[in-house]
């Protein structure tokens, strides 16, 4: 697929050190493989405008920033409640937050649903553990977002 501009985009935002989490190019080309998206114009994604609610609402990830504070991303990787299918540049909105004292390992691992111990990127959920298909799978979830809610932070 070279020559892609999605694959195109993602190559060039990994050489100039964004990460694929806030650049979003590798959701964008998941979704075009499974024909979610309506057009693709010279690297830029315009996408349909619905959404499950959980894809905008609930927390998908905690993305770290080169200052150390976080923002809560939506499965869009926009800070949650963000419907926008544009770029977002995170320091642009006051979204950030910093954890009261700097999130451990271990605090890390405990609120990523696969155990990661990074704190650089801490996924709550994937596309094999969605909150919403189950109860189960809720469950683990809700049980993340407690020990997440327990974390004091500074904004």
């Amino acid at each position: 697929m070279r020559g892609h501009p999605l694959i195109d985009g993602l190559a060039a935002a990994q050489m100039a050190g964004e990460s694929r989490a806030q650049h979003g190019f590798a959701e964008a080309l998941r979704e075009a493989e499974n024909g979610g998206l309506n057009n693709v114009r010279g690297g830029t994604v315009t996408m349909g405008t619905t959404s499950e609610f959980r894809q905008v609402f609930l927390i998908y990830c905690l993305q770290r920033l080169a200052d150390g504070s976080y923002v809560a991303l939506n499965r869009r990787y926009k800070p949650v409640g963000f419907t926008s299918t544009e770029w977002v540049d995170y320091e642009d909105f006051p979204v950030r937050f910093k954890f009261k004292r700097a999130l451990s390992a271990k605090q890390a691992a405990a609120i990523s649903y696969k155990g990661n111990a990074d704190t650089e990127c801490i996924y709550l959920y994937n596309d094999g553990c969605i909150p919403t298909d189950g109860a189960a799978n809720w469950k683990a979830y809700a049980a993340r977002l407690d020990r997440l809610a327990g974390l004091k932070v500074e904004h």
